[in-house]
């Protein structure tokens, strides 16, 4: 793992080799989990003392609700584009709902990235074992987690 601790609010993650959990650090402390027990509908996941559990339903339609344990409410969800290896993160707010798109970037469905609505890229990922982004709100961090647990879903159905 590269960790470049001149470099404020970047956190680093690596995944677990044969399993689905990540671990995040910031600079060399671990400050982050994700905890992905394949066969359960559940993920559970924290960064920088806040919690939070990923819910998987639907067998067709796939959808994930995203709850905030900490402050016990549901923050998001995230959305699977049919036929495709898409998915749409809509995240709650007491002004509006803001909405990021989550896709592969290369045909061997390795590489990722994160989009704002207005096409901006805000997160990527070149491996499947470590990578990093940078944190300034914690809505970045919800945004994190959930990019590594769509990336899990779509590893565990024979994406990359």
């Amino acid at each position: 793992m590269i960790v470049d601790s001149d470099i404020p609010n970047r956190l680093y993650w690596t995944k677990d080799a044969f399993k689905y959990n990540h671990s995040i650090f910031a600079g060399s402390e671990q400050v982050g989990v994700i905890k992905d027990a394949s066969l359960n509908r559940s993920v559970k996941a924290s960064l920088l003392g806040k919690n939070y559990v990923f819910e998987k339903s639907g067998f067709i339609k796939k959808k994930i609700n995203v709850f905030d344990l900490t402050d016990r409410k549901e923050v998001g969800t995230i959305r699977f584009k049919s036929l495709s290896s898409k998915a749409l993160i809509t995240l709650f707010s007491t002004e509006k709902s803001d909405r990021y798109l989550w896709k592969f970037k290369n045909s061997f469905s390795r590489r990722w990235m994160m989009f704002n609505h207005t096409g901006d890229l805000l997160l990527s990922g070149k491996s499947r074992k470590e990578g990093y982004a940078e944190y300034n709100t914690e809505k970045d961090g919800v945004l994190l987690l959930s990019a590594l647990v769509i990336r899990n879903l779509f590893a565990m159905q024979g994406y990359g």
